[in-house]
């Protein structure tokens, strides 16, 4: 159900408000039509977290646009709105399932609290470092990097779903890029594997985009 590459560019933006509005006032269609350019990104987004959450939490990503319809900013882009809702939806699912309210994303990662993606078929070495890499940095690195590298979010859209100004999102984009390089990287013994992740790095991150949606994740 679409590519996950809705909303981009101005014409993009206005197809989305047009959409949303007229779902808002009760046309099916048009919220179809919204779901439809945007969930494979959503669903993306909590597959690569928890695999056998993914459908329910992407359905109530989108059941909550309807209902917090008052809250986007007709400046604001669709897809930062949407991805606010999203990342607040799997906050409340992990502190609901733990039972703790003090759950603090900025340091704990998905593999310290027991997340399990391991429906994501990767084929290569590189991807399974990488994956296993992003899946040990801290929540909030994570989901920052995937929707930088996987779903294009520019750093104002950025801002608007993680609530802090575009300075402290390229600042900690940059802190978050480096940590994952030299986690991945202190994995890795072969020299040859080192020598290719590091000459295509941000390119095997983008490359795992493929395997989190099922496609074949590259020859072994």
């Amino acid at each position: 159900m679409g590519d996950g590459r809705g909303g981009r560019g101005v014409a993009g933006r206005t197809i989305d408000r047009e959409l949303l509005e007229r779902w808002c006032d009760g046309d099916k269609r048009a919220g179809s039509e919204l779901i439809k350019r945007h969930y494979a990104s959503v669903f993306r987004f909590f597959r690569s977290k928890r695999g056998d959450w993914a459908e329910d939490l992407a359905q109530r990503t989108f059941s909550l646009c309807v209902r917090q319809r008052d809250s986007f900013r007709r400046e604001s882009s669709f897809r930062s709105f949407l991805f606010g809702i999203a990342r607040n939806v799997l906050f409340h699912e992990l502190r609901r399932r733990s039972r703790r309210r003090d759950l603090d994303f900025t340091t704990l990662s998905s593999i310290d609290m027991g997340l399990d993606a391991s429906g994501i078929m990767v084929q290569r070495a590189e991807q399974r470092l990488l994956l296993q890499g992003l899946r040990s940095l801290p929540l909030e690195d994570q989901i920052l990097l995937e929707m930088y590298r996987w779903e294009g979010l520019t750093a104002s859209e950025l801002s608007e779903v993680l609530e802090i100004s575009v300075a402290a999102v390229r600042s900690r984009l940059r802190r978050a890029k480096e940590r994952l390089r030299t986690l991945v990287l202190s994995l890795v013994d072969n020299p040859q594997l080192r020598e290719s992740i590091s000459g295509g790095f941000e390119d095997w991150v983008r490359s795992i985009r493929a395997a989190i949606d099922g496609a074949d994740g590259g020859e072994a």
